[in-house]
């Protein structure tokens, strides 16, 4: 398969990213949407908003580029149609720092490489704006994943909606 990294920059992305959170956190993960949503869902300067699009394969013979303008990645698979499968949500903590906030992948798509090149594209997007660290508060049960993407742990175990999290961060490597 071959996928696509969108910058939600309108209603419509936006709203695509929304709903693959919704099928993940509301739906699957039983989070109530209270707590899910909240102000920062929007199109605004303090949050970028990302959605990552399976391309079927009749569509896949199109030349698609990401974020930094080179070819998107290839993993092997068949669909019949393009379908949202990844969404994460930025926050901008300042002009060195963000924070990932709000990142799933349908269960379908778990284990399949998605979720990790979704994070890489993520990270250069960032590093190329001179972002020098990128932090997240990940569920503990998955900071292993995260970990294996470069990220360490920052913090003790602490609780948030009910579900074991720990801080972790990565620093852009210099040279």
């Amino acid at each position: 398969m071959q996928m696509i990294l969108h910058l939600a920059n309108t209603t419509e992305l936006l709203g695509r990213a929304r709903r693959v959170r919704e099928q993940v956190f509301t739906i699957e993960k039983q989070i109530p949407k209270s707590i899910e949503v909240d102000q920062l869902d929007c199109l605004n300067d303090s949050c970028d908003h990302f959605v990552i699009e399976v391309l079927a394969q009749d569509e896949c013979s199109a030349k698609y580029r990401n974020t930094d303008g080179k070819e998107i990645c290839s993993l092997g698979g068949d669909l019949t149609r393009s379908t949202d499968v990844c969404a994460l949500r930025c926050k901008k903590l300042d002009d060195k720092r963000i924070q990932l906030q709000r990142f799933c992948v349908l269960k379908d798509y778990r284990e399949t490489g998605v979720g990790r090149w979704a994070l890489e594209q993520v990270e250069k997007y960032y590093w190329k704006q001179g972002v020098e660290e990128i932090t997240l508060d990940a569920k503990f049960h998955v900071s292993g994943f995260y970990e294996k993407c470069g990220y360490v742990v920052a913090s003790e175990l602490f609780m948030e909606a009910g579900v074991e999290h720990v801080a972790m961060e990565k620093r852009r490597k210099w040279g």
